[in-house]
C-alpha cells in the first residue's frame, strides 16, 4: 500500500510540474494521464472545501468545459461523482456554464444552491477518491 501511496503522489506531483508548464489551465495539459490526475486533485481540493456551489461560483482558469471533469471522473472509475457533476450542471439550466459566470452565479443564488447541498452530501472526497486514482495511475481498471 505504501509502494500504491508514493506512486501516486509522485504522478501527481509531476501532473501539477504539467500543469504549471501549461500555465495553470488544466485544458492545456497534453498528457492525457496527468491531465486526469490534475483535474481529479484540483476540483476535489475545491469541492472538499466548499462544495459543488464553490467548484461553480469561479472561473477555472482557461474556462474548459465543464465535460473535461466529468470525464476526469469517469476515467478513474468515479462514475457516481461524474454523474453527481452532471447532476449539479443540469441544474444551472445554462447552455455553457462554463462560460457564463454571472448565469452560474445567478443560479446559485436561488435555489439551485440548496439542490447542489443535497448533491454535496452524496459526493466523495478526495481521500475516498485515493483508491481509484492509485488504481489509475497503476494502470488497473476500478469499479
Amino acid at each position: 500500500m505504501e509502494a500504491d501511496d508514493a506512486r501516486l503522489e509522485a504522478a501527481i506531483e509531476q501532473a501539477f510540474a504539467a500543469l504549471e508548464a501549461a500555465g495553470g489551465e488544466l485544458a492545456r495539459v497534453t498528457d492525457a494521464r496527468q491531465q486526469t490526475l490534475v483535474v481529479i486533485v484540483a476540483a476535489q481540493g475545491v469541492i472538499d472545501n466548499g462544495g459543488l456551489a464553490y467548484f461553480l461560483e469561479h472561473d477555472w482558469p482557461g474556462r474548459p468545459d465543464y465535460a473535461l471533469f466529468v470525464s476526469a471522473y469517469l476515467a478513474i472509475g468515479a462514475a457516481h461523482e461524474a454523474g453527481l457533476l452532471e447532476q449539479a450542471l443540469a441544474l444551472l439550466g445554462l447552455e455553457q456554464p462554463e462560460a457564463d459566470l454571472a448565469g452560474r452565479r445567478a443560479a446559485l443564488a436561488g435555489p439551485v444552491g440548496a439542490r447542489l447541498r443535497e448533491l454535496d452530501a452524496r459526493f466523495g472526497d478526495l481521500q475516498s477518491l485515493r483508491p481509484r486514482l492509485a488504481a489509475f495511475v497503476a494502470g488497473e481498471p476500478e469499479g
